[in-house]
């Protein structure tokens, strides 16, 4: 009869560390989505607006041409050839691109966050030298940052996003760790009580 009460209580201990866990980890999930949006909007208060008319990709030397769109150019030319330029992807965004005549199936890849090289070419070109890709090219391209624009160094402000949102993710991971550490060691204390009455 003993042995049935435990066994209950330690079920029951066993249940109620699974659900507190679980709305822990969904509370930590929903705040990181909120994180996530806020940081982006951050970030997209720093973008130029910069329309990018056309992106020819396979070009020789790993080099991507991005062709501007002439009404915005001189805020391109102003700048010194070779300036870190960042292109700045929202991928959660499907609708609105700012890519003109887009062939999402011919050309899946772009930039997001990372440094690019800018040479400027005639006809209001400008050559990029695109260092990694990541996502695949659909949704709204916000815009392009300088790294010296307002928003001070651009690496520095894409590493303050990456920290904010894997603080998050490392919140969770802690808080999960620490509540399967505890039931793995009560489990563990019962098998040898167990062992040690039998």
């Amino acid at each position: 009869m003993h042995g049935d009460v435990k066994r209950i209580q330690f079920y029951l201990m066993g249940l109620a560390v699974v659900i507190i866990t679980v709305l822990q980890l969904l509370l930590i999930a929903l705040n990181r989505g909120a994180i996530i949006e806020n940081e982006w909007k951050r970030l997209e208060n720093y973008a130029w607006n910069v329309k990018i008319k056309s992106i020819d990709y396979n070009v020789k030397g790993g080099k991507t041409i991005i062709s501007i769109d002439k009404n915005k150019a001189d805020m391109m030319q102003s700048e010194a050839d070779g300036v870190s330029l960042g292109i700045v992807q929202r991928k959660e965004k499907y609708n609105g691109t700012l890519f003109d005549g887009f062939d999402a199936k011919d050309k899946q890849k772009i930039l997001d966050g990372k440094f690019v090289r800018k040479t400027s070419l005639a006809d209001d070109r400008h050559i990029f030298k695109l260092y990694q890709p990541l996502y695949s090219l659909k949704g709204n391209v916000i815009g392009i940052i300088s790294a010296m624009d307002q928003s001070g160094y651009y690496d520095e402000l894409l590493g303050e996003i990456i920290l904010n949102i894997f603080k998050v993710d490392f919140t969770a991971i802690f808080i999960f760790g620490i509540v399967f550490a505890v039931y793995v060691q009560k489990k563990r204390a019962r098998i040898r009580k167990f062992q040690y009455l039998h």
